[in-house]
């Protein structure tokens, strides 16, 4: 903070929020005393009256700049983490901004591309598209017409700055927010969006997806020109179509728009349940249609992935809906992390079993995918649960699907078309041969710990004969009790660690394992067994 741009652009952020009505929460924040030297226009008390909490919040991160553009969006993605109602007006903020000059844009491009800048030519100086963080130009490349993104000048060294401020906010708004955990809010949000700052990220995305769809005519990801992308440069090709939501132009691509629904929604879908990995902002403006009518994802830089953890949760979640099961739900949740603090957990079972009764006993047709997600994230937020981010971009790309498909073909069915791949992911997550890896896995596991328990119980025993393995118990003026708690505790625990082992021994397969956990058991027995007999207890 003793750098004077910090301090300076501390001050600018602190007179927008002075600005939009948010003095009273600056000052119960601690930097009250900042306040002194800040003049700001203010907005007429009349007209802050009739804004609600959220549209001032999105009309101050709107004039404060990518940093905050940017946070408004991460966070009307995360109902969990703030009211719906300033999520909805969060949402609403869009990432526009003014383009930079071309004089100010082509010295980025020589420094970042050196010799390769002469390859490109015929480079339009009015962008076609402008962005926080960067815009676009078309241009030619060896004859073929590309597109290049480019890293705004400057931008990646202020957001760099906002973030520690950000940082800086958040913990001084921690005890007084302590529901939406700023500071974790903010390390996470700081995460994603210095992934999006470098581009060779994007980059590697953009790598994946053509790998993932190289097989399917429907679906084309734009060619990528390795030896012209830094981190802060990107060129492919251009691609030409409409976008996927525009039905009137689909049409007059010579396309049908229902065709095209059930693409869309199958180009989702494979991303969510085959690969998992996907496209972490599929809004209309980033799904392209072309005049054969195969489907184009453009902008990667936010992607979702679900790691093998996660998808065998999602898939006990997904068994717990379709047989009513909300045991196995709750059980997947918390390996999740989900009910962390969770204090009411049969309230939270009776309202999912409500939920999935109330889903269940609607018409295939009648069914309102984005309602469900809807009344999920309601149960989420009344619980004060926190979802895993991932699991959020997978319900936005679902409610999308649904979105898209319907403004498109108004008989769209997304439970219908949702169906066929719930099952052979479900089938995939429990196949035979993919059981036996995670047993494979867990039996590794499992020899890793009997390679330690010899030489650990070694040293339980010693420490036991020496009389050194022990709780401690300090009850004063009490010390007979103490001494009876004491070595009750130490015979219980290791009664405790002897079951186990037994437990262990009979689940085990393996017979030489088998073996060795039985006689370990035993000896943790005859130590038990001892003890009571030197104490006159048998």
């Amino acid at each position: 903070m003793a750098r004077v741009e910090h301090l300076r652009r501390l001050q600018e952020i602190l007179a927008v929020f002075v600005r939009f009505g948010f003095s009273q929460a600056i000052e119960a924040s601690g930097f009250g005393s900042y306040l002194e030297n800040i003049r700001s226009i203010f907005i007429p008390k009349k007209k802050l009256a009739r804004l609600r909490i959220g549209q001032r919040l999105a009309g101050a991160f709107a004039e404060l700049g990518p940093a905050f553009i940017k946070l408004g969006q991460f966070l009307s993605t995360r109902p969990d983490l703030i009211p719906e109602s300033i999520a909805t007006d969060l949402a609403t903020l869009q990432d526009e901004a003014p383009p930079v000059g071309f004089d100010k844009i082509e010295p980025i491009l020589k420094e970042e591309l050196g010799e390769n800048y002469r390859r490109l030519t015929d480079i339009d100086p009015t962008p076609l598209a402008s962005a926080s963080i960067a815009q676009v130009h078309r241009a030619r490349l060896d004859g073929e017409r590309v597109v290049i993104k480019i890293q705004k000048p400057d931008v990646g060294e202020r957001i760099r700055t906002d973030l520690e401020l950000l940082t800086l906010f958040a913990r001084s708004f921690a005890g007084i927010i302590r529901q939406f955990r700023p500071v974790e809010t903010i390390r996470i949000f700081e995460r994603e969006i210095r992934r999006e700052l470098n581009f060779l990220n994007e980059y590697r995305n953009i790598l994946r997806f053509d790998r993932f769809f190289k097989d399917d005519p429907w679906v084309v990801v734009p060619k990528i020109y390795r030896e012209l992308c830094t981190d802060k440069i990107l060129v492919m090709e251009e691609i030409d179509g409409v976008k996927i939501s525009d039905r009137e132009g689909i049409i007059a691509l010579g396309q049908k728009p229902k065709e095209i629904a059930r693409r869309g929604a199958h180009l989702i879908l494979r991303q969510l349940f085959e690969f998992g990995f996907f496209h972490g902002d599929p809004h209309p403006g980033n799904i392209m249609v072309n005049r054969s009518g195969a489907i184009t994802l453009i902008d990667f830089g936010i992607v979702g992935y679900l790691d093998d953890r996660t998808k065998d949760d999602l898939a006990e979640i997904l068994i717990g809906s379709l047989y009513q099961e909300t045991r196995r739900i709750i059980y997947a949740l918390e390996d999740l992390g989900v009910t962390e603090g969770l204090s009411d957990e049969s309230g939270l079972e009776r309202d999912i079993g409500e939920l999935i009764d109330r889903i269940r006993n609607l018409p295939p047709g009648e069914i309102v995918l984005k309602g469900a997600i809807d009344e999920i994230i309601s149960i989420v937020r009344s619980y004060e649960l926190r979802f895993p981010p991932q699991l959020f971009l997978l319900g936005r790309s679902l409610a999308m699907i649904e979105e898209i498909g319907s403004r498109l073909d108004p008989q769209f069915d997304v439970v219908g078309e949702l169906g066929p791949y719930v099952q052979r992911f479900l089938k995939r997550r429990y196949r035979a041969e993919r059981m036996l890896k995670k047993i494979g896995n867990q039996w590794v596991e499992v020899t890793s710990l009997l390679k330690i328990l010899p030489g650990s119980l070694r040293r339980i025993l010693s420490r036991l004969a020496r009389e050194e393995y022990r709780f401690s118990v300090d009850l004063k003026g009490t010390e007979p009790i103490s001494v009876s708690i004491e070595r009750a505790l130490n015979r219980l625990s290791l009664s405790i660690l002897s079951g186990t082992l037994v437990v262990a021994a009979v689940i085990l397969k393996n017979t030489v394992a088998r073996v060795i956990l039985l006689i370990m058991a035993a000896i943790l027995f005859l130590g038990v067994v001892a003890g009571m007999v030197r104490s006159r207890m048998l």
